[in-house]
């Protein structure tokens, strides 16, 4: 699939048709290193499986009476890849800067989980049966990340141990995971706040839950790598694009469901102002133009092969299997 207005416009007709055969033979062209993603999507799941570890441990230690119960997901993914892409190799450290990041990730998708989809958020857990009901499920977003915090300091600790970090980094990580989980809230509130165009939309989710994204992103990698280390602003600029893509592929497979929520969904607003044709017209070039703003930047750090790695991020949960993703890692 070719980077153009045109081929993500038939791109997402393909996907709101549920054209389940065209989208996979348009994915099938895509220049990516397909073997070199599948090992990594290998080491995601076994960093979710050391993330559910450290926070069934803690859940133990500290007699919280529910526990977490989720499928394992590829959410580290998308760091493994961008550390690979800017030449990182140290699987041992990648795998502990991965966990660091999920921890982070997995708190931003279960707040935004929690204000959008209550229900769903809910599911995630195993209440106790001799407990009120009621009550866990007011306690439950408080401790998840509470016990979070802990998986954290733990790792960071790891860090400093067994990596030699200095104190001085270790803080500007804490830093940045505690200053855009705050600075998340102003946005994550706006998630069901109704008659928002599509612009408003992005300055919402893409620009603005992304742009705390990003933040923490560059600096856990600038951080852990600081031999190699990209200008922070820029850096953040790039992967807030790449964030941005994301978020589109996201409403992409979740208009109906957001729509049936009262959730906002690009689509769903762009398609109300303009009509559909329009909409997908008007929102594939916000994709291209975002992903030249990644591309710009981060083509002045990698070759062409690992900028491709980077830009199929929004396409990786197409071509990963629903039951890959839900399957217990191993860690053979």
């Amino acid at each position: 699939m070719l980077p153009s207005i045109d081929s993500f416009e038939t791109f997402f007709t393909m996907v709101y048709n549920n054209d389940v055969a065209a989208v996979e033979d348009a994915l099938a062209t895509a220049r990516y290193d397909k073997k070199l993603i599948a090992r990594l999507a290998k080491l995601s799941f076994m960093v979710w499986e050391d993330f559910l570890n450290d926070f069934r441990q803690i859940e133990y230690e500290r007699n919280i009476p529910y526990e977490l119960q989720e499928t394992a997901k590829f959410y580290a993914l998308d760091l493994l890849v961008i550390a690979d892409s800017l030449g990182y190799s140290d699987e041992e450290l990648l795998r502990r800067i991965a966990l660091i990041y999920l921890t982070f990730y997995m708190n931003i998708h279960y707040f935004d989980d929690h204000v959008e989809d209550p229900d769903k958020f809910h599911k995630k857990f195993r209440y106790s049966s001799s407990l009120p009901l009621v009550t866990q499920q007011g306690a439950a977003p408080f401790s998840f990340q509470l016990a979070s915090l802990q998986v954290l300091e733990k790792n960071l600790e790891s860090l400093s141990m067994h990596h030699s970090f200095k104190t001085k980094g270790l803080k500007l990580i804490r830093d940045a995971y505690l200053r855009n989980m705050i600075n998340m809230t102003s946005h994550l509130v706006k998630e069901r706040q109704g008659n928002m165009s599509h612009t408003k939309v992005m300055q919402v989710k893409n620009h603005g839950i992304f742009k705390a994204w990003a933040d923490f992103t560059a600096t856990l990698i600038n951080v852990c790598f600081p031999e190699k280390a990209v200008e922070h602003a820029e850096f953040a600029t790039a992967l807030c694009s790449v964030g941005s893509l994301t978020q589109i592929t996201d409403d992409l497979r979740d208009i109906q469901k957001d729509f049936h929520l009262g959730n906002i969904n690009i689509f769903s607003a762009a398609i109300e102002g303009y009509g559909r044709n329009e909409a997908f017209r008007l929102i594939a070039q916000v994709y291209y133009n975002e992903e030249q703003v990644s591309r710009g930047i981060l083509s002045r750090f990698m070759d062409e092969e690992k900028l491709q790695n980077i830009m199929f991020i929004p396409f990786y949960p197409f071509t990963i299997s629903k039951s890959e993703s839900s399957r217990r890692p191993s860690a053979s």
